[in-house]
């Protein structure tokens, strides 16, 4: 174990002020920062010395959230290169939706029946939605991916229950799998 104030940055990498600052903070942190800026390095540093000072102390676990699978894969490899299966062991990195779905296949079961999606369903597969759609009578030709979402949000959220879209998303048809959105 490494005592707190003993604790330096890995690599050939100089962290400036307010970076190391973030990183040896133990609270809540927002860091704001452009592509490029080095987030995913002050990252993988925080997880360096949460883990090597004790402040996160065996078997707890770090669980990383992104938006893009891109960032996540590239944590995940980073701190695995870097540090190591003893930290890769101890440290999760995700996309929302990839967390989302672990969290929904290990519930899956206990759902009631009438929303519970069969075990072979995707995931906002935009190709599957749009035939549902049609097969539903809904053109959607020519129509925004964003107004697209916003008309199926409508129909799952405000009148979902009498709408078969609704059961033909969740459950599936006989030719297309169910398909479940994040919002």
């Amino acid at each position: 174990m490494v005592k707190s104030e003993e604790w330096f940055p890995k690599g050939d990498i100089i962290l400036e002020e307010t970076a190391l600052g973030a990183v040896k903070d133990v609270t809540n942190c927002l860091v704001i920062a452009g592509p490029g800026a080095g987030k995913t390095e002050l990252l993988a540093q925080k997880l360096d010395y949460l883990f090597s000072t004790n402040k996160c102390v065996s078997p707890k676990k770090i669980l990383a959230l992104s938006f893009k699978t891109d960032a996540a894969s590239n944590l995940k490899e980073r701190v695995k290169k870097r540090y190591g299966d003893e930290y890769a062991s101890r440290f999760t990195s995700l996309t929302y939706s990839a967390f989302e779905k672990r969290i929904l296949d290990q519930f899956r079961d206990v759902l009631p029946e009438d929303i519970r999606p069969s075990r072979d369903y995707l995931i906002e597969d935009w190709y599957t939605i749009k035939e549902l759609l049609s097969m539903n009578g809904i053109n959607v030709n020519g129509w925004r991916m964003s107004d697209i979402r916003r008309y199926v949000e409508n129909i799952i959220l405000n009148n979902g229950d009498n709408h078969k879209f609704k059961t033909d998303l969740l459950k599936g048809t006989q030719d297309n799998k169910p398909v479940l959105l994040y919002r």
